[in-house]
This record gives C-alpha cells, structure tokens and sequence, in this order.
C-alpha cells in the first residue's frame, strides 16, 4: 500500500476495472455496451494520470539504457575486430597474446 489510505496500485486498478465492467455490463442490457459510463473522482483520476506518467517514463529509461548498451556492444564488437585484424597483419609473440586475451572474453 502506498499510505494507510491509499490502496496499491493493483488493487486500485482492480477497482477501476470492476466498476469499468459492471458499467458496460449494464450498458449491455441497454443495447450499448460501448457508450458506458464509469464516474472517476479527480483524485482517482489524478492517481490513474499519475501511473501512466510513471509507465512511459520506465519504459522510456529502458529504451534509452537498451539503446545505450546495443551501442556499447557494437564498440566492443568493433574494437574486438579492428585487434583482431592487426594482430592477423602483424604476427609475432605479441599478437598472439593479444589473440589469446580477446579469445578469453
């Protein structure tokens, strides 16, 4: 629960969506299931603006931090190559190690 008054986000939801169907449930008996009504109060509606907001900004830092880490793995992949390529132009004792440390990986 969020405080001892406000009920948690599932709970709340569920509410919504109960009163949502027992709305288009009557509705329904009218012939109009689609035009049902649900009365929010402004602080309900507040709270439902409230997680929405939160969802798109979760979902927004884990399309930045995915596009960030797919960037930072092109890079590695990239360098890992460019190594591997001079190590193969310029053999010795030396491109061997290298070779041996970007195989450990």
């Amino acid at each position: 629960m969020d405080s001892d008054r406000t009920p948690s986000i599932d709970v709340f939801l569920a509410d919504l969506k109960a009163r949502r169907d027992l709305a288009t449930g009557h509705a329904a008996e009218e012939g109009f299931p689609e035009l049902a009504t649900v009365l929010l109060t402004v602080a309900e509606l507040d709270r439902l603006l409230g997680i929405v907001e939160d969802y798109d900004t979760e979902i927004l830092t884990y399309e930045v931090l995915t596009g960030a880490q797919t960037k930072f793995a092109r890079k590695i992949r990239a360098r890992n190559e460019a190594l591997r390529q001079a190590a193969a132009d310029h053999p010795g004792p030396l491109a061997d190690k290298l070779l041996a440390l970007l195989d450990e990986r």
